[in-house]
């Protein structure tokens, strides 16, 4: 039973009303205009009633007081209905239940029960079950329609004054979630034949990736095994070269030692000889002064024999002095020609043991020089070798080059041991073979080194092919295009990309006049570089686009820096959702604006710009990388090879001593 009513702020109710229901029959009485019919309206307006027509009034808003000379506009109408719930004819547990409405200028409107939020349905749920709803209000002409109506007009005006009509509107609502149910339901059994049949293609594709799994688990433990095999063979090989190696180093510092101590024996040699020869000599010089005084002594004699003669009183004293002068003259002559030919006989033995001493120090002298130089040599060429062990290393841990295997690299590295072998110490007949096999191994490795070269080639080649390809799918045209003087840097080609979007491949023009010439159906975009950067507006989003960018032409870094003003990167779309009129975009290609957001696909101008970029940077690789190594190579088994034969004309130097 409806127990009291309570009006604020609606139609003429200015102030609070409270008006209390007693139990039978309430009248309300007064003249035209003092606002009796305002009540029912309240009471139809508390149950929920939508049309403003039904509650007279043009529009919900005009429900609401609108002031008078004295009072002021209310900022809200609210209506409450207080029932009586002693009996317990709603299923609330309340002795006493209020419904309320409240509506604001605003267009908000705000159900309660017992203060709490409710909806519309709930209100005319609890009003039905007192029997209240819009039939209890019966407005003039009311009586008219319902006759008028027929038997379906007058069944639901019994049903609603009987309380039936909650349970009606309960079976429709139930009805229709019935409806709904049996919609999903149907739905539910679609997607669920839609997903038993994806569920069955994806055990099969499990499956297969099991299988996929096991093979490929397999296939790595043989691949494994195989490289393990290879690499004992080659590392037993090696081992064994090593050894080799080794036993040849020994070998050859066994003949430089025996070498060294021939040199020192030699030396020793030639120190005797040579005091033997300053000893000679002396003993020369003492035979040349002997002979000087045999030669004083017989001119003494001769002056003796002439004195002899011009005193001839004596004669047998003169004939017996001649005698003894000639005896004399004899022996002397005799003595002067023993000495002279002893003289004769040490000056060829001082002959022979001079050129003796000459080839001997020749010898040494060669043999050291040949010494010095094979050092000198095995120096330079190690050195060599270290540096172009070092480039191959670069190229083979790079990476990036396919053109030339680790095997074959590996096949060049090993030339290294092989002309140290072939470089060691030059001072026995048997480095010369070695030497030999060294230019035949360097001739080999040449011809691999021709071969790798037209490999090498034909690479450079195909890569050019691709870069020509992929150049002419580039717009054609004279005009310098927005993409030709930009760049993205790595990573955020599919950013500018979103940010620019057709502007890329607009063609630059210097102003609107330039820009509106250039226009036509095959040119439909230019850019202005006359454009002005935009004024700052608040905090920035991000990363300003201009930091992600490389400017090609210095002459368009001013204008480009203009047209890039106002664009910024972040990292996911929610940083740039209040961008206050600046320009967002992603790496992944989204562009987020104050009106809008869309998606780039990372396969525009800039994007193949960077691909041809990096295809042009491999190119130059292929040319400066594996090729200039295949060149230096080339001409460092050229220099070893003319070093290799000087050394085989020192060993035969060396081999003829």
């Amino acid at each position: 039973m409806l127990s009291a009513i309570y009006i604020k702020g609606f139609k003429t109710f200015a102030r609070p009303v409270r008006m209390p229901l007693e139990g039978g029959i309430t009248s309300i009485v007064g003249p035209n205009g003092s606002g009796k019919s305002n009540i029912t309206d309240a009471v139809l307006f508390a149950l929920g009633e939508q049309s403003p027509g039904v509650l007279r009034a043009g529009a919900m808003g005009d429900l609401i007081f609108s002031g008078s000379e004295t009072l002021p506009a209310a900022s809200a109408a609210e209506v409450t209905l207080v029932l009586d719930n002693e009996e317990g004819r709603i299923s609330l547990p309340y002795s006493e239940v209020s419904i309320s409405r409240r509506i604001s200028r605003a267009g908000e409107t705000e159900y309660r029960i017992n203060g709490s939020r409710a909806r519309l349905a709930d209100v005319r749920s609890v009003a039905g079950e007192v029997g209240l709803g819009r039939h209890s209000i019966l407005r003039q002409g009311a009586v008219d329609s319902i006759v008028a109506g027929g038997a379906a007009a007058c069944r639901l005006a019994l049903e609603e004054a009987a309380g039936l009509g909650v349970f009606r509107r309960r079976r429709v609502s139930a009805s229709r979630r019935l409806e709904k149910a049996d919609t999903q339901l149907e739905r539910s059994r679609q997607l669920e034949a839609e997903l038993e049949g994806q569920l069955r293609r994806i055990e099969r594709e499990a499956a297969a990736a099991r299988e996929y799994r096991e093979i490929e688990g397999r296939y790595r433990e043989l691949s494994l095994a195989h490289l393990y095999r290879i690499a004992t063979r080659e590392v037993d090989g090696l081992r064994k070269k090593l050894e080799e190696a080794n036993a040849q180093v020994a070998t050859l510092a066994a003949r430089e030692r025996d070498i060294r101590e021939e040199e020192r024996g030699v030396e020793i040699r030639l120190r005797q000889l040579e005091d033997d020869l300053r000893r000679t000599e002396q003993r020369l010089e003492g035979l040349e002064d002997g002979a000087e005084d045999l030669r004083t002594e017989a001119l003494r004699s001769d002056r003796t024999v002439l004195r002899l003669e011009t005193g001839r009183g004596r004669e047998g004293e003169r004939r017996l002095a001649i005698s003894r002068l000639e005896e004399e003259l004899g022996r002397v002559s005799r003595i002067v020609n023993g000495l002279q030919e002893k003289g004769s006989v040490l000056e060829a033995e001082r002959a022979g043991k001079g050129e003796e001493s000459e080839r001997l120090r020749e010898a040494v002298a060669r043999a050291r020089a040949g010494s010095t130089a094979a050092e000198r040599e095995r120096a330079e060429l190690s050195r060599k070798l270290d540096s172009l062990r070092a480039r191959i290393a670069g190229f083979v841990s790079d990476g990036s080059v396919s053109v030339m295997s680790e095997e074959d690299l590996a096949k060049l590295a090993n030339v290294a041991p092989e002309f140290e072998q072939a470089h060691e110490p030059a001072e026995s007949r048997g480095l010369r073979d070695e030497v030999d096999g060294a230019l035949r191994l360097v001739d080999g490795y040449s011809e691999e080194i021709s071969r790798r070269r037209g490999a090498l080639a034909a690479a450079v080649g195909r890569a050019e092919s691709r870069v020509r390809a992929f150049r002419e799918t580039a717009p054609t045209g004279s005009a310098t295009r927005l993409y030709e003087v930009v760049r993205a840097r790595p990573g955020y080609e599919v950013a500018v990309e979103a940010a620019l979007g057709e502007y890329g491949a607009g063609v630059l023009a210097e102003n609107l006049d330039e820009g509106m010439k250039l226009l036509s159906q095959a040119e439909p975009v230019a850019v202005r570089l006359d454009a002005r950067a935009m004024a700052a507006n608040g905090a920035v989003p991000g990363k300003p686009l201009i930091e992600c960018v490389d400017i090609l032409d210095a002459r368009y870094t001013e204008a480009v820096q203009r047209l890039l003003t106002g664009i910024f990167v972040v990292e996911r779309p929610d940083d740039g959702a209040n961008a206050n009129g600046y320009v967002a975009v992603t790496r992944d290609g989204f562009r987020l604006t104050r009106t809008g957001v869309s998606l780039r696909s990372g396969s525009g101008n800039f994007a193949r710009e960077a691909r041809l970029a990096a295809w042009m940077e491999h190119l130059e690789g292929l040319k400066n990388g594996p090729g200039g190594l295949l060149y230096d190579v080339r001409g460092n088994h050229s220099d070893a090879s003319a070093r290799l034969e000087s050394l085989g004309g020192a060993v035969q130097d060396l081999t003829s001593l």
